[in-house]
C-alpha cells in the first residue's frame, strides 16, 4: 500500500476514499486499531487525507449506494463466512438476497470488502474484469485487470 499511497501522491492525488461505514464511538475505544485508524495513520507518512464518505451513516449504506447508481465489485470475501463463489460478483440486490442471514449486508464484520468502479460522482466509470478468485489465509480475493 505504501507504493500505491507514494505513486497516487506524485502523480497530484491529494486524498483516498474508503467505504468504512458507522460503527461508534464504544466500538473504537475497544478496538484501537481499527482498520480505519491504521488507514489514516498510513495516509498521514504521505500527506494523504482520508476520506470516510459513509462514515456515521446508517446501515442501508449498501442498498442505498445500489440505488443511486454505485457499481462495486466484491474483490475479498472470508471463506468461514461467505462461498468462494461470490468473489469477483457484483454487489447488487440479487446478491444481496442471497447472502445468508449470519451475514451483515454491508460486510461491517470483515464478510467481504468491495472496489466501486462507476457512480454518479465518477469523470467516468471504469472497465473492470476480475480474474479467478485465490485464496490467502481465510479469504478469497480476486485480482481486478482494467478493460481499456
Amino acid at each position: 500500500m505504501d507504493a500505491f499511497y507514494s505513486k497516487s501522491k506524485k502523480e497530484g492525488v491529494e486524498a483516498i476514499a474508503y467505504g468504512d461505514l458507522y460503527r461508534g464511538v464504544a466500538f473504537f475505544e475497544q478496538h484501537p486499531n481499527d482498520l480505519s485508524l491504521t488507514r489514516a495513520r498510513q495516509l498521514n507518512k504521505f500527506n494523504l487525507k482520508l476520506l470516510l464518505p459513509l462514515f456515521s451513516e446508517s446501515y442501508d449504506n449498501v442498498l442505498r449506494s445500489i440505488n443511486l447508481g454505485f457499481r462495486s465489485i466484491l474483490v475479498c470475501i472470508d471463506s468461514r463466512k461467505l462461498d468462494k463463489k461470490f468473489a469477483g460478483k457484483e454487489l447488487d440486490k440479487k446478491l444481496l438476497k442471497n447472502l445468508s442471514s449470519n451475514v451483515d449486508l454491508n460486510g461491517e464484520n470483515g464478510e467481504y470488502h468491495t472496489f466501486t468502479f462507476a457512480g454518479p460522482i465518477f469523470k467516468e466509470d471504469m472497465n473492470i474484469k476480475t480474474k479467478e478468485p485465490i485464496k490467502i489465509g481465510d479469504n478469497f480475493c480476486t485480482e481486478l485487470i482494467e478493460d481499456k
